[in-house]
């Protein structure tokens, strides 16, 4: 069944998850700070990160994908996700 959200604009904060392939190393978690939350798993093949934020904009968001991007890491999947507060 589909989740309901307000309509979507740049500026309204939501609750996204991110997942990538590998593992973010400790200097990620100072440089991304309290925002996002890190998870770390392994699917029996190979580890991956979910990152979680509450509260985040569009602009945070592309903020996180840049970082993701610029450190070479696999991008899997980006979702709004319902707030997990």
């Amino acid at each position: 069944m589909p989740v309901n959200h307000p309509p979507l604009n740049l500026y309204t904060q939501y609750c996204y998850s991110v997942q990538i392939s590998g593992i973010l190393g400790p200097d990620s978690y100072d440089e991304l700070g309290e925002t996002w939350q890190v998870s770390v798993l392994n699917n029996g093949n190979s580890p991956y990160s979910i990152l979680i934020g509450q509260k985040i904009d569009q602009a945070a968001l592309v903020g996180l994908l840049k970082y993701i991007y610029f450190r070479g890491y696999p991008l899997i999947s980006v979702n709004l996700t319902p707030s997990i507060t």
